[in-house]
């Protein structure tokens, strides 16, 4: 995984993953999958926002099946706890979408959400938008 960077390209989804954790003073959050080897120093660190919302932006090619998880990280980078469970994954196959996805630590609830297109994009684009929304 690497952050986003524009201009989004059709062969491309940018992927917006928000979760809600509570972190202990001087230590945040960061997200860590197969796109990266599962190597902890290229994790990608999220930012915080009011209510404990951590958020990233990655860019990764379309066709992707990815797997990630959220790691607790301290200062200097070093793992301070792993996500517990299975790996989150994702099947990215619309190109040029933004995918939100909304995840719980404790993975019992979890909401993705597929963007269509803005108009101007589609216009120089072949393919059409839509927007679907799903809960596991």
């Amino acid at each position: 995984m690497s952050p986003a960077q524009p201009p989004l390209r059709h062969t491309e989804v940018d992927v917006q993953l928000s979760i809600e954790y509570k972190c202990a003073f001087g230590t945040r959050l960061a997200v860590i999958g197969s796109q990266q080897g599962w190597q902890t120093s290229a994790a990608v660190p999220m930012t915080w926002s009011p209510g404990d919302n951590w958020n990233a932006v990655i860019t990764l090619p379309t066709g992707s099946d990815i797997e990630y998880k959220y790691i607790v990280i301290d200062e200097s980078g070093s793992v301070i706890r792993w996500q517990e469970g299975s790996n989150l994954g994702l099947s990215l196959r619309n190109p040029g979408y933004i995918m939100h996805v909304t995840d719980s630590w404790a993975q019992d609830r979890r909401q993705v959400q597929e963007i269509g297109l803005p108009a101007a994009a589609a216009a120089h684009s072949s393919g059409s938008s839509s927007s679907s929304s799903s809960s596991s």
